[in-house]
């Protein structure tokens, strides 16, 4: 640590002239990708060297890592989740020219400083219509939230009623994007809304009926930070895939607010500052070993809608899910049904 920190102080104090220009990420800029790509100008050279370094507080940094680019090379990508979330980078880079076999360093360019955060759009493209359950027995979880209402109870509501109680029970309201909601869709996400819990749900604010978004496999997104779901007619069409995806990007509205046990998810499951390196354990889906935020909203999915098996492959998420994300809260994997 104190050779990192000398190091970035060195950098920080050298007054030559700059030669190379930092392109991206720019001074000052937010990156909410989840892989990070830096790019540069080309310079006459035999190769570059690019460090990185995350800041550790208000006065120090800590050496992250560093690269040496080949001459041809204008831009390096870092895997997605190299770089931890809500944290602050600088990186700098200087030209290398080999003469007669002596190393002749150029000018240093001008520190570049950025910060991360979440992708700010997550997308299902997977069917979620079937989490393998086939109506457990035995299952020690209680149901719902202290006994929600039944899908053959509500969809006897009407569709205002429906608005109504949702918007007085939790807050949340069903919003048209490009697309009107049926009575019938209304009432699928109104089950699952009363029968998981609260605090859970009363951070999704607004629920979107839009009809297509990028392509026909998607069936659902979200803005990470923001607490409204886009449900589109790929999943609509099946009460149950509507109700496993809306899960599913529900738990993806929870990382927003609730960014430390995103983390701390990653960190126990995917390995330090990592979405796929070092992976502790494999996802109980394949789509959710795509990175650390898909493993948690499958995971979560799971828990809802088939809890035994979950518990019984993955059971560290099992628990990690009922104790930092439910409350305790337990399921049978049928109230929503």
């Amino acid at each position: 640590m104190k050779k990192a920190l000398l190091l970035i102080a060195l950098i920080f104090t050298v007054t030559v002239a700059f030669s190379m220009t930092l392109f991206s990420p720019a001074d000052g800029t937010h990156i909410t990708n989840s892989a990070v790509t830096f790019k540069w100008n080309k310079e006459n050279c035999s190769l570059y060297q690019i460090l990185i370094y995350e800041k550790v507080n208000s006065n120090s940094y800590r050496f992250f890592g560093q690269g040496y680019p080949r001459n041809y090379q204008t831009s390096v990508q870092l895997r997605a989740g190299m770089l931890s979330v809500n944290k602050t980078y600088v990186w700098i880079m200087r030209p290398l020219n080999v003469v007669n076999g002596t190393s002749m360093w150029g000018a240093w360019s001008k520190l570049c400083t950025f910060t991360t955060g979440y992708p700010q759009i997550v997308n299902n493209p997977v069917s979620t219509g079937n989490t393998g359950n086939t109506g457990n027995t035995g299952n020690t979880g209680t149901a719902g939230t202290g006994g929600g209402q039944s899908y053959n109870t509500i969809s006897q509501k009407s569709s205002s009623q429906i608005d109504s109680e949702v918007m007085q029970k939790y807050g949340v309201t069903f919003k048209v994007k490009d697309k009107n909601w049926s009575q019938q869709e209304k009432a699928g996400c109104y089950t699952l809304l009363d029968n998981v819990e609260t605090n859970f749900v009363k951070l999704t604010k607004y629920i979107y009926r839009q009809s297509w978004w990028r392509s026909s496999g998607v069936l659902g997104y979200c803005y990470i930070g923001k607490p409204g779901v886009y449900l589109l007619d790929s999943t609509c069409r099946s009460r149950t895939s509507m109700v496993n995806t809306l899960s599913h990007e529900m738990t993806h509205v929870f990382q927003g607010p609730y960014r430390k046990i995103a983390d701390d998810w990653g960190y126990k499951f995917h390995g330090r500052n990592s979405y796929n390196r070092n992976r502790v354990s494999g996802s109980p889906t394949s789509y959710g070993n795509t990175n650390v935020l898909e493993d948690m909203a499958e995971s979560v999915r799971y828990y809802i809608f088939n809890p035994s098996r979950l518990r019984s492959s993955h059971r560290s998420r099992y628990d990690f899910i009922k104790s930092k994300v439910m409350r305790g809260k337990e399921y049978s994997g049928n109230e929503i049904y």
